[in-house]
C-alpha cells in the first residue's frame, strides 16, 4: 500500500453519496474511513506501513477538499445536531414543576440518550461502553 493508494481512496470517497438523499459523504466520515483502511491494513492484514503513511491523503482531504466546500457552501453530511443541551436547558426551566413536567423532562432525556446512543453506532444507551458513572 502506497500513499498514492490512499489518495485514490480519499478521492473516490469524496464523489460517494452521504447517508441522506442528496447529499456527499463527509468529510469526518471520509476520515474515519480512511484511519479504518490503514488500522485493518496494520492488524488484519499484517502489512507493515510507515507511520506517515495517510498524511498526503489526509492533506488532501482538509487543505483541498474541505476548503473547497466551506468555499463553494456546499453542504455535506447531517449538519448540526437537532436538539442540543443548551436546547434541552431552556425546555427545561420551561417545564411546570410537578410530575408531568418531570416525566416530559424524564422522556426528553431518554430521546436525547438514544439519538446520541443511534448515532455513535450503538444499539442502546444502556451498553456498558455507553458512560460510565461512578459514585464518589
Amino acid at each position: 500500500m502506497r500513499t498514492g493508494n490512499l489518495v485514490a481512496f480519499v478521492e473516490w470517497c469524496w464523489t460517494q453519496p452521504g447517508r441522506r438523499c442528496g447529499t456527499l459523504t463527509a468529510p469526518t466520515t471520509i476520515d474515519r474511513r480512511l484511519s479504518g483502511v490503514v488500522v485493518t491494513a496494520c492488524r488484519q492484514l499484517k502489512v507493515q506501513l510507515a507511520e506517515d503513511i495517510a498524511e498526503e491523503a489526509r492533506a488532501l482531504l482538509k487543505a483541498k477538499k474541505v476548503k473547497k466546500t466551506e468555499k463553494d457552501g456546499e453542504r455535506r453530511g447531517n449538519g448540526p445536531a437537532a436538539l442540543l443541551v443548551r436546547h434541552m436547558e431552556k425546555v427545561a426551566a420551561a417545564l411546570p414543576a410537578n410530575r408531568f413536567g418531570v416525566r416530559a423532562l424524564s422522556l426528553m432525556a431518554c430521546a436525547h440518550a438514544r439519538t446520541l446512543a443511534a448515532t455513535a453506532g450503538r444499539t442502546s444507551p444502556l451498553d456498558s461502553s455507553w458512560r460510565r458513572i461512578t459514585r464518589p
